[in-house]
């Protein structure tokens, strides 16, 4: 249970690590055995902050009868989830900056060009005739070195941008069905 509780907590914005979140005298919240049955005796406000809410006793009860099999599962997924939307990120994004439909390369290197030439393009006072190389592939896959006015660039690094909040709105949104899956199979289901 207070891996699941810390993985929703790290899903909405904690930056605490494990260790720490789930420290028996300093940390966020911590669960225990009393009468044969869990019961949390400590819930810190700043989980409520991040709309965390308390499970109840009957979850409680269940996801100790769950067993570890359920929780190795999310764990899994989860850092499954993770790889795939790092390689969807780096994968290449689409933009149609140049007027038509162009592939951006979007690994870290590129990423770091992309925020130079970005930030480049909003200078004031560049020339009329200001460009900046980029590498794209078009259409039909030809890579080039391919000049883009300011607006131009700029047009392609927001869509680079999109392109990770689209990622990474899909891994919270996925990450959210993992945590909520109730067995090992739901959990199997979900997939990038």
């Amino acid at each position: 249970m207070l891996k699941l509780i810390y993985s929703r907590y790290v899903a909405a914005g904690g930056a605490l690590e494990f260790d720490a979140f789930q420290h028996p005298l300093t940390g966020l919240v911590a669960i225990s055995m009393i009468d044969e049955k869990p019961v949390i005796t400590r819930w810190d406000e700043a989980l409520e902050a991040l709309s965390i809410t308390k499970p109840t006793d009957k979850e409680l009860v269940e996801a100790l009868n769950a067993g570890p099999e359920i929780e190795e599962a999310r764990d899994t997924r989860i850092a499954l989830l993770n790889a795939s939307c790092a390689e969807e990120i780096t994968g290449g994004y689409k933009s149609d900056a140049l007027g038509e439909n162009h592939t951006y390369p979007s690994d870290d290197t590129a990423q770091r060009n992309m925020m130079g030439s970005f930030i480049e393009a909003l200078i004031p006072g560049l020339p009329d005739d200001w460009t900046t190389p980029f590498w794209c592939a078009n259409e039909e896959g030809t890579w080039a070195y391919r000049p883009h006015t300011a607006s131009q660039i700029i047009a392609a690094g927001r869509a680079g941008k999109a392109h990770v909040i689209a990622c990474q709105t899909k891994l919270d949104t996925l990450t959210a069905q993992v945590n909520d899956a109730e067995t090992v199979n739901e959990i199997a289901s979900i997939a990038w």
